[in-house]
């Protein structure tokens, strides 16, 4: 479920405004730094969802953008008011090389452009990106800058996300289509 990121419901004290960055027009521009905006849903069933952004951060510091999300009015766990998205790097020339020939990495810049990415725990915690669980029916969720960075946002979604682990049924499953056999032997304990 994708909305462009100018449709928001409200915005509270973000002074965002609709412009053109990084070659795409009819992006969000939020570049106070603070306040808030909501936008709304229709949720056809209810499921488990990542919340993506494309976006690109507009400060050229080396901090990544540090936010909170509000389902309904309300954050759904703690972790939802420490949020992040990364800030991207590329490359800023070819390899340099020294006095001798040897080849070292180059510098890194800020990358200006867009980036599809869910928010993660800005804590660092889990490696996965965050889950939300939505009822069917419509719902806001309200995106809140922690002072943290300028950002440019082209679109908000919602996306299923990534099993990268079968179940425990679908194992099971697979098992008994494979034909393989429940063990019947004793344990081996080791002591140390």
């Amino acid at each position: 479920i994708a909305i462009p990121a100018i449709n928001y419901t409200s915005e509270n004290g973000s002074g965002v405004k609709v412009g053109e960055k990084f070659g795409k027009n009819n992006v969000l521009l939020w570049e106070s730094r603070n306040g808030s905006v909501t936008y709304t849903f229709d949720i056809p069933e209810e499921a488990v969802y990542n919340i993506e952004f494309e976006y690109g951060l507009l400060d050229s510091s080396e901090r990544d953008l540090d936010f909170g999300i509000q389902i309904d009015g309300k954050f759904p766990f703690d972790e939802a008011s420490a949020l992040e998205l990364p800030r991207m790097w590329t490359d800023a020339t070819d390899f340099r090389t020294d006095d001798v020939g040897n080849q070292f990495a180059p510098e890194q810049i800020s990358y200006e452009g867009y980036v599809t990415k869910a928010a993660f725990d800005a804590s660092g915690a889990s490696v996965y990106p965050m889950e939300f669980k939505f009822t069917k029916g419509t719902h806001t969720v309200t995106i809140l800058n922690n002072d943290s960075e300028s950002i440019a946002i082209s679109k908000v979604c919602l996306a299923v996300p990534e099993s990268s682990a079968p179940t425990y049924a679908e194992v099971s499953a697979q098992y008994k289509a494979n034909g393989y056999k429940s063990v019947a032997a004793e344990p081996i304990v080791i002591e140390g």
